[in-house]
């Protein structure tokens, strides 16, 4: 069943950040229990980031040699794994435990998009999308607030590991969603409504679709949406608290805090995205959302007092472009192999400008010596997501991916 399957990408969601993403609050205690510098410190955030970068070529290889539910198994048991190791030992072990992390969350970033586009009817892709949008930012922000407080009680290694909760959580809902033996099988029968492309009488996916002039033209623009709205996050995140000490006057503690901001507004922007692209259509909705993303930056450089507010606009369209976005990659394929290459192309790339943001940043800001040049290409980058995104809608579009919005004609 539908709502099935949605728990067990929502539980899903949770293991692709909340392991990498609790590193952040403890950073300092896990480089002072091991003696390291800061740029050793920042390998367990920048590590991740990097693997998805490096890997995601094989990583859709990988989908296509184990089909995408035995991928997503083997995520869910080799993050588990990573996180035991990370939090097990000395500097190997943590360097290890992370790299393992983040080359098995690479291998489901590429298999959810293959199972929505394969499972999923046509008319509840953006709500799909939407409920895994939201998952990932709310699995961000428990693992956020709740790890210092484990690290106090408990040390940074069990604080890590705790997370393996997680883990068990996402095994069992997914087991749950698709029974055992198709979780562990290397080409699982689809259990789903056939999708448009599928044979009449065997359920199987027909030959591989021919992909158009518009296809290509389609990936580029949508590899680039996600490079910029990848850099800005990434940015922001790390250095949304710092910005706000400097810019603000906040208290280390209180920039933290604040920092979450970005975070709780990417909730309601995923839920609510799939409301605004059926009411506005896809081109509208993402217009919307791609004008917010920009205005956020905008708002941060020239009122930084206003900080909160920038930062729920920026918080809202991310969460809501992102979803939107992986529906984008979802509807414009044609068949698994098509949405297996484009996600691929979309979130390598993404992931190249995702773990390049932290350290460009910093390096203009050391040379500047201030936040202005910084958050400058904070607004270039979100300009770039919002043209290509809304360059992808307008292409794909004109070969008929779209339904109208409502109340508009066909």
């Amino acid at each position: 069943m539908w709502w099935r399957l949605c728990v067990g990408l929502v539980c899903f969601a949770f293991v692709l950040r909340a392991p990498f993403v609790a590193v952040a609050p403890i950073a300092g205690d896990i480089g002072a229990d091991l003696n390291w510098d800061a740029a050793t410190v920042g390998l367990l955030t920048g590590l991740p980031a990097l693997c998805f970068a490096v890997l995601t070529p094989f990583a859709a290889r990988a989908v296509g040699l184990l089909g995408p539910n035995l991928a997503i198994s083997t995520t869910i048991l080799g993050v588990g794994i990573g996180v035991i190791v990370r939090s097990s030992g000395d500097t190997a072990a943590a360097l290890v435990g992370t790299i393992l992390i983040g080359a098995f969350i690479a291998v489901g970033n590429i298999a959810v998009p293959v199972v929505v586009r394969r499972d999923v009817a046509p008319d509840r892709v953006d709500v799909t999308s939407g409920m895994f949008t939201a998952a990932l930012n709310l699995g961000s922000m428990i693992t956020s607030a709740l790890t210092a407080p484990l690290a106090l009680l408990w040390g940074w290694r069990v604080a890590l590991a705790f997370w393996c909760v997680l883990v068990v959580l996402a095994a069992v809902t997914w087991i749950l969603a698709v029974g055992l033996r198709p979780a562990f099988r290397r080409r699982a029968v689809r259990f789903a409504s056939p999708g448009p492309n599928a044979c009449p009488r065997t359920n199987a996916s027909p030959r591989p679709a021919s992909r158009g002039w518009w296809w290509h033209r389609t990936a580029v623009t949508l590899a680039l949406a996600f490079a910029g709205q990848s850099f800005v996050y990434f940015g922001l995140t790390a250095w949304l608290p710092a910005i706000l000490r400097e810019e603000v006057g906040m208290t280390p503690i209180g920039a933290g805090a604040a920092a979450g901001v970005l975070q709780i507004a990417a909730v309601p922007g995923a839920l609510v995205a799939p409301w605004l692209q059926r009411r506005l259509g896809m081109f509208g909705a993402l217009l919307a959302l791609e004008a917010l993303y920009v205005i956020g930056p905008v708002g941060l450089l020239v009122a930084s007092e206003s900080w909160a507010v920038w930062m729920s606009l920026s918080g809202f369209a991310q969460g809501g472009g992102y979803t939107l976005l992986f529906t984008l990659v979802v509807r414009v394929s044609r068949d698994e192999d098509q949405v297996r290459v484009l996600a691929a192309v979309t979130q390598g790339i993404g992931y190249v400008a995702a773990a390049s943001a932290p350290s460009l940043i910093g390096a203009l800001w050391s040379t500047s010596g201030a936040w202005t040049a910084p958050l400058v290409v904070f607004i270039g980058a979100a300009v770039v997501c919002a043209v290509s995104a809304v360059l992808s809608v307008a292409i794909a579009g004109e070969h008929g991916r779209f339904p109208p919005a409502r109340g508009h004609p066909a």
